[in-house]
């Protein structure tokens, strides 16, 4: 008698549905498990390449022994996953342990924009024996991207574009297309002349429906833009964003078609300038990684402390300059913190607003008026709202504890630190919006220089204001002190 069969074994596995921390724990679980690399490496065999990264990234001390017993693609794969300073770690245990071939043959097998990253992490030494060891052709073109500035268009590239000639058939260029190994997901590809200068980009789409035997040079999209070789990478991400782009051709200043974009570089780009861009505004440098050495840490944050002690001298000034007020009235020196906190928050807020329009783009310079009258009546609207809630609480305080700053005359004090909010968020939230773009029109990084001149001007003009209020009304106060 036959076995019944059952057609549901024959169904598809259905795609699993993400769960980053259960994921997470189960990778955990599979290191703890193995405390050999052997072991670990047959555990996570049938993984997917970023989940092996993440595992060998918690595993540091054992990721070589576990990448040796990968496969080549299967390694190479892994450590285009991996975080660059620890995949740069894994290539200079290699190198030091005089396995050079090995080290340029998961080069080799990475995708040339990964492998080019990776190779601008390594000593100038180490990299030069990994380009003896290579393949001519790949070492030539390794070393071209590798003298591209690893934050413009050609060092962000792929060269390993597949570019169509004109005057070529449907049918031949899908013969091309079959033939073509990549793991770029593409949706267009280019066309050029015979100097391989570019013509325009080709979609996919209209090549599958269109007749097999008609040429593929009607089908291009000329409208379709291209990247200068030297662009900058906030500029690259602009344009996929503006234009909703998967991917963009990079040309140089001839039109010669080098390399191309696509949208996971972009992805990286935007993540990368993020978290550069937080890192600056609060003093760490840029490149600054987890994983950096602790030289590099000294080397990127050290700089900025410094600058930021001196930022402190104008704040330093006011309050000598209002010594005699303080001391008629002590309880001044407790609100001063507060006056110099606020002012400094509302700053930073219209400061973050203005990095990220900078960011995307839409900074422009018919919109500056405009920008600037909103983020003063923000500014004056907030300083009267906070200056309102201060006089109440300190109210409310005065009548719950006598003996705390002017008792039942605190309100006072609320009256002075409200008018000091007002003016100083007003001021504070203009120097937010103008000095990125002020910083940026004199060619200076907006998100680093930015932040240390803020905080000097908000701690300055939080203090001067309430102080200056304080010195105006100090009869009115001692009134009350008295």
């Amino acid at each position: 008698m036959a076995e019944n069969h059952d057609p549901s074994s024959e169904r598809p596995s259905l795609p699993r549905v993400i769960d980053e921390q259960a994921e997470s724990q189960r990778l955990e679980a599979i290191s703890r498990q193995h405390a050999e690399p052997q072991a670990l490496a047959e555990a996570i065999a049938e993984e997917r390449a970023p989940d092996v990264a993440d595992v060998l990234e918690d595993r540091p001390d054992s990721a070589v022994e576990v990448v040796a017993e990968l496969g080549v693609e299967e390694a190479a794969e892994v450590l285009s996953h991996m975080e660059l300073p620890l995949a740069a770690g894994v290539l200079e245990e290699l190198i030091d342990a005089d396995l050079i071939a090995d080290a340029s043959d998961l080069l080799e097998g990475m995708e040339p924009d990964d492998a080019a990253d990776l190779l601008n992490e390594l000593r100038p030494s180490d990299r030069n024996q990994i380009f003896a060891a290579m393949d001519v052709h790949a070492s030539r073109r390794l070393r071209t991207l590798c003298a591209y500035d690893e934050d413009i268009a050609g060092g962000i590239m792929n060269p390993d574009a597949l570019a169509l000639e004109a005057g070529i058939s449907v049918r031949k260029s899908v013969e091309k297309i079959r033939a073509w190994e990549t793991s770029e997901r593409v949706t267009h590809l280019p066309l050029v002349d015979g100097e391989h200068r570019l013509l325009g980009m080709l979609p996919l789409r209209r090549l599958l429906l269109a007749q097999p035997d008609s040429l593929v040079d009607a089908l291009i999209d000329e409208a379709y833009e291209s990247l200068p070789v030297e662009l900058d990478q906030e500029s690259v991400a602009a344009a996929f964003d503006r234009h909703d782009y998967v991917l963009m051709p990079v040309v140089d200043d001839r039109d010669r078609l080098l390399g191309i974009i696509t949208v996971d570089d972009v992805i990286d780009i935007i993540r990368e300038e993020a978290t550069e861009d937080a890192q600056k505004q609060f003093g760490a440098g840029g490149y600054e990684a987890v994983w950096s050495t602790a030289l590099e840490k000294y080397c990127g944050r050290t700089p900025w402390l410094m600058v930021s002690v001196l930022s402190l001298i104008p704040a330093l000034g006011v309050v000598a300059l209002f010594e005699e007020t303080i001391k008629e009235i002590a309880v001044l020196a407790v609100l001063m913190p507060l006056a110099a906190a606020i002012t400094g928050n509302a700053g930073h807020q219209a400061l973050a607003v203005t990095l990220r329009g900078i960011t995307l783009n839409e900074m422009r310079r018919v919109r500056i008026g405009r920008l600037l009258r909103r983020e003063l009546l923000a500014g004056l609207s907030s300083g009267i709202s906070l200056g309102f809630l201060v006089v109440f609480i300190l109210g409310v305080l005065g009548l719950v504890a006598p003996d705390f700053l002017l008792g039942k005359d605190n309100w006072k004090l609320g009256i002075i630190l409200g008018l000091s909010m007002t003016v100083s968020l007003g001021i504070g939230t203009l120097s937010g919006v103008s000095i990125p773009l002020f910083m940026r029109r004199l060619g200076f990084d907006p998100a680093q220089s930015s932040a240390i001149f803020l905080i000097m001007i908000t701690d300055a003009i939080g203090l001067l204001s309430f102080l200056g209020f304080s010195a105006i009304g100090l009869h009115w106060l001692l009134g009350s002190a008295v």
